[in-house]
C-alpha cells in the first residue's frame, strides 16, 4: 500500500476504465455458455455409447456363454467316449486274466 501513489481510490480505477473488462466478461459468459453446452453434448454421447457397450458386452457375454456350453458338451462327450472305451478294455483284460488264471489252475490240478 506504501507503493501506491497518495490519490483516492475514485481516482484509481475508474468506470470508464472497467468498460473493456466489461466487454471481455461477456465474451467469456458467452464461451463458457457455449462450453457448457458442449459439455452437455459430451455427456448425452458418453450416456449413449456407454448403453451401447454395455449392450455389445451383453451380447458377448451370452455368445461366450454359448460357445463354453457348447464346448462343454463337446468335451463331456469326448471324456464318456474314452471312459466307455477304457472300461471295455479293462473288462475284456479282466476276463482274460481270469481265464488265463483259471487255465493254469487247471493245468496245475491236472498234473
Amino acid at each position: 500500500m506504501e507503493n501506491l501513489p497518495p490519490r483516492p481510490w475514485s481516482e484509481l480505477v475508474g468506470k470508464d476504465d472497467l468498460d473493456p473488462v466489461k466487454g471481455d466478461v461477456a465474451v467469456l459468459k458467452a464461451d463458457v455458455a457455449v462450453l457448457k453446452t458442449d459439455v452437455a453434448e459430451l455427456r448425452s454421447d458418453v450416456g449413449g455409447l456407454r448403453s451401447e457397450i454395455r449392450a455389445e458386452f451383453a451380447h458377448l457375454r451370452e455368445t461366450l456363454d454359448l460357445r463354453f456350453a457348447v464346448q462343454d458338451a463337446r468335451l463331456e462327450a469326448f471324456v464318456r467316449e474314452r471312459v466307455d472305451a477304457q472300461t471295455k478294455l479293462l473288462v475284456l483284460a479282466f476276463v482274460g486274466a481270469l481265464l488265463t488264471t483259471a487255465g493254469i489252475a487247471i493245468g496245475a490240478v491236472a498234473i
